[in-house]
């Protein structure tokens, strides 16, 4: 079945392989099968709900912690994200973020007009460095 014909929480389990967080395998590697429940194959660290994430440590829990998840039972991450596409710029998301949202509702809108509809991302998920993702580079002579 394509993964976006799946419940919810299937459609989850298919992007937590890789955003959800470090995990210990229960399964083979490469054994989980989009449709399957992903507990049975790695367990995931459940983080404690005062743990500041890392944006890059578990995405999938940072999204089950917003407002937006919380109270619309059909969102996803392919909600917002095209799977399928190389990620675009951050306030590009802005065009989806006003698909549900009214941009005159944002406590900014006195301030910035509706320009501010055009950049959301800047105040509600700000792009941040990851404190997870380390690079050492070692030059050689």
């Amino acid at each position: 079945m394509p993964p976006l014909r799946l419940s919810r929480d299937r459609q989850i389990d298919v992007c937590a392989q890789c955003h959800g967080g470090a995990g210990e395998p229960i399964a083979p590697a490469f054994a989980f099968r989009p449709g399957e429940t992903l507990s049975e194959y790695v367990k995931l660290e459940e983080p404690n709900a005062k743990d500041r994430l890392d944006v890059h440590g578990n995405q999938v829990t940072l999204l089950e912690r917003s407002r937006c998840f919380q109270s619309s039972p059909e969102m996803t991450c392919s909600t917002c994200h095209d799977v399928h596409a190389p990620e675009r710029a951050a306030a590009d998301y802005s065009t989806r973020c006003i698909e549900c949202h009214r941009a005159d509702q944002c406590g900014m809108v006195r301030k910035l007009g509706t320009q501010m509809a055009s950049n959301c991302i800047d105040c509600h998920m700000p792009v941040q460095p990851s404190n997870l993702l380390v690079l050492t580079l070692t030059i050689l002579d």
